[in-house]
This record gives C-alpha cells, structure tokens and sequence, in this order.
C-alpha cells in the first residue's frame, strides 16, 4: 500500500466508449481530466450527467459546467504540483460528485 492506501491506479487509454464509461461508474473510481487547453469538453459533461466524482484542469469553458459551489472540491489550475495537491485532497478528504450548473 502508498501511503493513503493506494495500490491500484490505472491509466485507461484502450477501452471503448461504452466500455470506459461502465468503468468509471465502478464503485471508489475517480475520473482525472487534466489538460493545458479545452472549451467545453464532452467528457465533463458525461461524468456530470453520469454522476461520477472527478477533478479536472480549471481552463477554458470547464468551470462553467461546474456548480460553483463544487469549484474547490474539484477544479485545479493546470500545473503537476496543482494536479498532485488535488488527488493529495481527493485522498484525505474523499470525493465529491460535483452538481452541473
């Protein structure tokens, strides 16, 4: 175990659609969207629409898809140190689903 307890982290960039999206619902997954530059991107929406808990690079149109009230919990500026601090949170004080706006 790492030292939240952490042992299985997965990086999934081979499954499907339909696939991918019947993983992440699995129960303890967190969703990690990280990126330098986006508008408004379908995969937001979906985890929004699918209830799943993530966190996501606070650029673009992102934060407008968001409920503000779950701004803290789950939008981070795009910088490794910003990203590690975000799971560091996520690990200590456990996930939010956050709402659409």
């Amino acid at each position: 175990d790492g030292k939240w307890g952490v042992d299985n982290i997965s990086f999934l960039t081979e499954k499907i659609q339909p696939e991918a999206i019947a993983y992440i619902q699995g129960e303890g997954r967190l969703c990690v969207m990280s990126s330098l530059l986006e508008n408004s991107p379908y995969t937001v929406l979906e985890a929004l629409a699918l209830r799943v808990p993530f966190i996501v690079s606070n650029v673009g149109g992102i934060p407008e898809l968001i409920d503000e009230r779950d701004h803290a919990h789950v939008l981070f500026s795009p910088k490794p140190s910003n990203l590690a601090a975000a799971l560091e949170k996520v690990l200590t004080e456990g996930m939010t689903i956050p709402r659409p706006q």
